[in-house]
C-alpha cells in the first residue's frame, strides 16, 4: 500500500485548514504520515496565526492490532467499519445502519498487516521524536483501553485545551 505523495496530501489538509468547515476545531487520526507532512503542518498553522492544542499518540500491542485487523469487517453499501471484537452489533455479519452484509476487506491480512506496521514503525518514530520536540502537549494513550475510556480521556484533554 502507497501513501498520497506528501505534496497532495498537504495541499489537501490545508484546504480544509482555512476553510470554514473547520471553524470549530478538528482532531485529525493518521495524519501526519511522513516528517515532512508534519513540519509542513505545523508552517501551515504558524502562517495562518493557528494553534495545535494536543498531539496525540495512541499506542498499542502487536497481539491486539492484529486481531482488531482480522477480525475487522466493513459495510459494502455505507462503509462502516466493524471490529467484531470490540463492539457487539444487532445481527451477525449484518450493518446495524443499512441492514447490508459485512464483508472483509481484501488487505486485511496479518502479512500486509505486518508489512503495514514495519511502514509505519520507520515513520512514526521520527514524528513522535519531533513532536516530543516541540512546544506542544505530547499525550500518549493506552490503545487497549475500552472505546468509552479513550473518548472520555481524550474529551478531557481537549476540555482543558479549549
Amino acid at each position: 500500500m502507497q501513501l498520497l505523495p506528501d505534496e497532495i496530501t498537504i495541499q489537501i489538509l490545508k484546504k480544509y485548514i482555512l476553510s470554514n468547515y473547520l471553524q470549530n476545531g478538528y482532531f485529525m487520526d493518521g495524519f501526519p504520515r511522513t516528517l515532512k507532512q508534519a513540519k509542513c503542518f505545523n508552517e501551515i498553522m504558524k502562517t495562518n496565526n493557528l494553534s495545535i492544542n494536543f498531539i496525540n499518540n495512541i499506542n498499542l500491542n502487536h497481539g491486539i492490532l492484529i486481531k482488531r485487523i482480522i477480525n475487522r469487517r466493513v459495510c459494502d453499501k455505507c462503509k462502516i467499519s466493524y471490529i467484531l471484537l470490540a463492539v457487539p452489533h444487532k445481527q451477525k455479519d449484518l450493518c446495524d445502519f443499512c441492514g447490508q452484509l459485512l464483508s472483509k476487506r481484501d488487505d486485511d491480512t496479518p502479512e500486509l498487516f505486518n508489512k503495514c506496521l514495519k511502514d509505519y514503525h520507520s515513520y512514526a518514530e521520527l514524528i513522535i521524536d519531533f513532536y516530543k520536540k516541540s512546544n506542544f502537549l505530547f499525550v500518549n494513550l493506552d490503545g487497549s483501553m475500552k472505546i468509552d475510556k479513550i473518548f472520555a480521556f481524550v474529551s478531557k484533554i481537549i476540555d482543558n485545551c479549549s
